[in-house]
């Protein structure tokens, strides 16, 4: 395939992606999915860190910055993974023991 055939390829592709972008306004983009894994990573770090806190506890220091739904998402994410177990609204770090880097 020719320079200018594949650019212009590239450039229609483009543009498809930007059509459903705007027909698909739910569809995640790669910031948000990246800035959503950065949420739920930052959560299982302190659970993990931890050991086991109040999800009450925990949630009443990132109620600030996202609502309870989004919270219970990210536990659901945590917990469906086995990383995280919640018993009596205590959230146990179940994950792998994992050492400090030397």
């Amino acid at each position: 395939m020719n320079a200018s055939l594949k650019a212009r390829a590239d450039r229609a592709a483009i543009d498809l992606m930007q059509i459903d972008n705007i027909l698909n306004p739910s569809r995640p983009n790669a910031a948000q999915i990246k800035a959503a894994l950065g949420v739920v990573l930052a959560i299982g770090d302190t659970i993990r860190e931890l050991g086991q806190v109040s999800a009450g506890e925990l949630y009443a220091n990132v109620a600030g910055h996202m609502d309870l739904a989004s919270f219970e998402k990210v536990l659901a994410t945590l917990k469906g993974a086995n990383l995280v177990s919640e018993s009596a609204y205590m959230l146990r770090w179940t994950g792998p023991k994992l050492e400090p880097r030397k």
